[in-house]
């Protein structure tokens, strides 16, 4: 364990590997990720941050320095970051298995969702959390119990209902696994 956090911490400080000269500058692809994110904004495929972005190339307090290439940036200008819902008040799972899938932190383990102990809503319940879902495109994000849990979404749960305590990263515009891998460092 020890090892793979010290590889994940070099990793993310940019010296598992030697930096190559003719990389593109992540400033570059910062601004393409900020300028695609203006036309999905537009397009009314995505809302608007509430958060407001930095302007500064760096952010003040850094936890430690990055290549000459690197910079520092907001995890919302990388991706979305929605919360699940909870099963309504008065609701209760379905007893037996069903289309919709309802994920629990609990499920949440080992980078990814394990599908042992499922449980399951109605279509009654859904209809009434059916814009909490998660995508195989996302990471997952856990948010209470078990807090900092970071992982992909297995093809089984792509659409199902998210709990209220995750939140899930949507429209990631960076590589996917690098990011897990960056939430997951303990530097990060």
């Amino acid at each position: 364990k020890q090892l793979k956090q010290r590889i994940l911490d070099l990793a993310i400080r940019g010296k598992l590997v030697p930096q190559d000269p003719n990389d593109e500058p992540a400033s570059v692809l910062l601004e393409r990720i900020r300028a695609e994110k203006e036309q999905l904004i537009a397009q009314g495929k995505l809302k608007k941050s509430k958060t407001k972005a930095s302007d500064k190339p760096h952010y003040e307090n850094v936890p430690f320095e990055i290549p000459e290439s690197w910079e520092w940036c907001r995890l919302d200008e990388l991706c979305s970051i929605k919360g699940g819902k909870r099963i309504p008040k008065g609701k209760n799972f379905s007893i037996l298995p069903t289309k919709h899938i309802y994920i629990r932190v609990t499920d949440m383990k080992k980078n990814t969702i394990l599908d042992n102990e499922l449980h399951y809503i109605d279509e009654e319940v859904f209809t009434e959390i059916c814009k909490y879902t998660i995508s195989k495109d996302d990471l997952y994000l856990t948010i209470a119990g078990t807090i900092g849990a970071v992982g992909e979404v297995p093809k089984l749960f792509d659409g199902m209902n998210l709990t209220e305590n995750a939140a899930k990263l949507t429209h990631i515009q960076c590589n996917k696994k690098y990011l897990m891998y960056a939430l997951l460092s303990t530097s990060s």
